[in-house]
């Protein structure tokens, strides 16, 4: 979250457009960004008050660095969209698969069309774009393995490393892990914390 605030903030990129599943999950994910402009001590120090009056909502707001930030919902209109003349140099899919989106390949077909043929043309042919996809490796067949094998960089993260290890264990201690995985069965695991989804049957 913070690398790409201080993309925006020190002027490098100008336009995030941040997508998810449905509109309210993109305004949840919004959130975060919206409340540290707004109440980050630290940020205030450096780069001021970024508010913007008549331009701060919870689905889109631009800032005093000039930079704009806007929720999309899995297909929502995307096409037009502008920063004055910048089009978007960020676009960012969030937990953007769901698990029913996933079962239905015709639903998950439009998913990964909308993105591909609405939001993704909506960057600029002569300007970097910096295209990022978070989430889960839900199914076998999902939005972002698609993205993946097209992706110039791929990282994979799951809760363990290739050595059993917690693969952040500042934050996740191998007690705490084994708790929460002691709780669930192994599909559920495995789909959830090592991205590697078992289908039933």
């Amino acid at each position: 979250m913070f690398v790409l605030m201080y993309l925006t903030l020190t002027k490098r990129k100008r336009f995030v457009a941040l997508a998810s599943a449905t509109i309210d999950a993109a305004e949840r994910l919004l959130a975060p960004y919206k409340i540290n402009f707004e109440k980050n001590p630290r940020l205030r120090q450096f780069y001021g008050k970024q508010e913007v009056l008549g331009m701060w909502t919870d689905r889109e707001f631009s800032c005093a660095c000039g930079a704009k930030f806007i929720a999309l919902g899995a297909g929502s209109s995307p096409r037009g969209m502008r920063n004055e003349a910048i089009r978007p140099d960020i676009i960012y899919f969030d937990d953007y698969d769901t698990d029913e989106d996933c079962r239905n390949p015709v639903t998950l077909d439009k998913k990964w069309q909308w993105a591909e043929q609405a939001l993704y043309p909506t960057r600029s042919i002569s300007e970097p774009t910096l295209v990022l996809w978070c989430g889960n490796i839900i199914a076998k067949d999902c939005c972002i393995t698609r993205a993946g094998k097209l992706a110039n960089n791929w990282d994979i993260v799951n809760i363990r490393d290739k050595h059993g290890r917690s693969a952040w264990p500042q934050k996740n201690t191998e007690e705490q892990i084994d708790r929460i995985l002691a709780k669930i069965s192994v599909r559920a695991q495995q789909g959830e914390y090592f991205n590697n989804p078992i289908a039933e049957g």
